[in-house]
C-alpha cells in the first residue's frame, strides 16, 4: 500500500484491520490522524493535570509505521507543557504549525522543524476567558481548536469562537521547513487580534473550518451549531441541534440545558454540516444540515436525523471523501455511519473508558486499511478501520438469525 506522496511503501496488509492498540504514558484529551512529510502521523495532548499526579503534560507528534507486518507507533517530536494541562490541539495541513489549547485559557503556538522538534513560535494568547459565573476563571478552558492557512479558530467555556489571524506565517514556514537549519533561526509567530464571534450561551464543545476557510461552525451546550464568516465574524446561520429530535427530550431552559451540541464537521465539499446532540446523559442523535446561499443570504434546512448511540456521543470525524462519519462514545465505543443517510454501519468497542477524541485519516494519505484514531482516558491510541463488516454482536446475530431460518424449515419439513 502506497503510503501518500512519499514514494515509500508500506508491508502493512490492506486486509488485517483489526484494531491496534498502542499505550501511551496519559489520558489523551485530543488527537489528530494527520499527515507528515507525506506518512501518517498522530498528534496528540495528554496528561494528569499538576506536577502532584506525576504525569506529564504533554503535546506528542508520533509516526505511524509499520514492522514485521504489524503497525508501529513512535514518537517523533514531543513539548512538555510543564504544569498547563493542554486539553486540545490542532495542525496545520503539513504539521509545520502546531496549537496547543490549555486549561486555564491559554493558547501555545509550536512550529515543527524539519528535525521533527516542537519550538514555541508564540504563547499566552487568551483565548477564553472568566465569565459571571466564573469570575475567577477557574473553569477557563480552550475546549476545541482548528488551524486552516492563516487562521486558528478557538473556542472555550466563556461560549466565545476566536479567530485569529497568523500574519507572519509565510516567514516562519520558511525557516521551519529548512533542512538543517537551527531552531534559533526560526522567527516567533506574529498573532494579530481575535475576531471574536458571540452569540452562543453556553461553553462552545468544537469548532471547525470549511474546505476553503471562508466559513466556520461551532458546536455549543446551548443547543445550537452556529456558522460564522471566518474573516469577518460575522453571524451567518443558527443551526439548533433540537430540530428534528424525537419529542420527548428534556427542553433547554436558559440557554443551557439538558439537549447539547457536542461536535460538529463541515462536509469535504464545504454543502453541509453534521452534528451530535443529545439529551443530558441519553441518546445521541446525528442531524445533517445542507447549506445554501453565501454572506447573508447564507441558509441551512435539515436533511436527515438519525439516532447514533443510546449514550452520548463527545466527538465525531468525517471521512476525507465525505463518505463516513465516524463517532465515539462515553461507553468507549465507535460508531460508523453513512455520512448521506446517517444509517448505521457498524459499531465497535475499543476502549476501557469514554472515547474522548476521534479522528479519520486525511486525504491523500494511506495506512493499510486503518483510517481512524481514537483515544481515551485509558491511556491508549487506538487505529481502527471504518471498512469491514460490524462488531460481534452483529455477527452474533446473523449467525442466530440463520440458525432459526434452519429450525423453521427443518419443522416444516
Amino acid at each position: 500500500v502506497e503510503q501518500a506522496s512519499s514514494g515509500t511503501m508500506s508491508t502493512l496488509p490492506s486486509s488485517d484491520v483489526r484494531p491496534r492498540y498502542f499505550p501511551v504514558p496519559s489520558p489523551v484529551f485530543k488527537l489528530r490522524f494527520v499527515s507528515r512529510k507525506g506518512a501518517p502521523h498522530v498528534l496528540y495532548c495528554g496528561g494528569g493535570g499538576s506536577s502532584k499526579s506525576g504525569v506529564r503534560n504533554t503535546v506528542v507528534l508520533a509516526s505511524l509505521s509499520s514492522e514485521g507486518g504489524e503497525p508501529k507507533f513512535e514518537t517523533k517530536a514531543s513539548a512538555d507543557t510543564g504544569d498547563k494541562l493542554c486539553v486540545s490541539v490542532a495542525a496545520d495541513a503539513d504539521v509545520d504549525l502546531v496549537a496547543a489549547g490549555m486549561h486555564g485559557g491559554s493558547v501555545v503556538v509550536y512550529g515543527c522543524t524539519a528535525q521533527d522538534e516542537l519550538v514555541v513560535l508564540t504563547e499566552g494568547l487568551e483565548a477564553d476567558l472568566p465569565t459571571k459565573e466564573d469570575p475567577k476563571g477557574e473553569e477557563c478552558a480552550v475546549e476545541c481548536m482548528a488551524l486552516h492557512g492563516k487562521k486558528l479558530a478557538t473556542g472555550g467555556n466563556d461560549g466565545v469562537l476566536r479567530v485569529w489571524a497568523l500574519e507572519n506565517q509565510a516567514a516562519v514556514l520558511s525557516a521551519l521547513q529548512k533542512e538543517g537549519g537551527a531552531k534559533e533561526d526560526v522567527p516567533k509567530l506574529k498573532v494579530g487580534s481575535a475576531v471574536e464571534c458571540k452569540g452562543h450561551r453556553g461553553p462552545i464543545t468544537d469548532v471547525a473550518f470549511d474546505a476553503a476557510g471562508a466559513r466556520v461552525c461551532s458546536a455549543s451546550k446551548d443547543a445550537t451549531v452556529r456558522l460564522w464568516d471566518a474573516t469577518s465574524g460575522a453571524a451567518l446561520c443558527d443551526l439548533p441541534a433540537t430540530t428534528g429530535l424525537p419529542s420527548g427530550l428534556p427542553a433547554n431552559k436558559g440557554g443551557v440545558g439538558k439537549v447539547m451540541c457536542r461536535a460538529c464537521v463541515f462536509s469535504p465539499d464545504g454543502m453541509s454540516v453534521l452534528a451530535v446532540q443529545s439529551g443530558g446523559r441519553g441518546a445521541s442523535y446525528a442531524t445533517r444540515w445542507e447549506i445554501t446561499g453565501e454572506g447573508e443570504a447564507t441558509d441551512v434546512s435539515v436533511t436527515k436525523v438519525g439516532k447514533l448511540s443510546n449514550d452520548p456521543v463527545p466527538c465525531l470525524s468525517i471521512s476525507a471523501d465525505g463518505k463516513v462519519v465516524a463517532a465515539g462514545d462515553v461507553e468507549g465505543h465507535v460508531t460508523i455511519l453513512n455520512a448521506t443517510s446517517l444509517a448505521k454501519v457498524k459499531s465497535m468497542p475499543l476502549h476501557g473508558l469514554p472515547v474522548t477524541t476521534i479522528s479519520m485519516i486525511p486525504g491523500g494519505t494511506a495506512f493499510g486499511g486503518f483510517d481512524i484514531a481514537t483515544g481515551s482516558a485509558d491511556k491508549r491510541v487506538v487505529i481502527s478501520s471504518s471498512k469491514g463488516g460490524g462488531s460481534i454482536m452483529t455477527y452474533l446475530g446473523i449467525l442466530l438469525l440463520l440458525i432459526l431460518v434452519f429450525l423453521v424449515k427443518t419443522t416444516v419439513l
